[in-house]
């Protein structure tokens, strides 16, 4: 039997601790901006925040207005308006926390 082993990605696994102060500040924006608590969850995956991680020690979580875990990457992909919006929000005010 012969293969050929191809290397995809060499995106490393991103782990953050759930206490690391980027992610606790990201969930007091959300909850301060939308009302709603930011939830922390795992998901299989990737994205560039991986790389983000592993070069700079940046934590980079996947985070947005649509629904992480049922909407991207399918068909009729969407996000309303107004979630749109509150994300720019709570995106502008982490910044503006996590500098000053």
């Amino acid at each position: 039997m012969e293969y050929e082993l191809k290397l995809f990605s060499t995106r490393p696994p991103m782990e953050i601790p759930e206490d690391d102060p980027f992610i606790q500040t990201l969930c007091a924006v959300i909850d301060e901006v939308t009302g709603r608590p930011g939830e922390i969850y795992r998901r299989h995956g990737g994205s560039d925040g991986g790389n983000i991680w592993d070069t700079y020690g940046t934590p980079f979580p996947n985070l947005g207005a649509a629904n992480d875990l049922l909407e991207p990457t399918r068909p009729n992909e969407k996000v309303a308006i107004a979630d749109y919006l509150q994300s720019i929000e709570y995106y502008m005010l982490a910044v503006v926390r996590m500098l000053g």
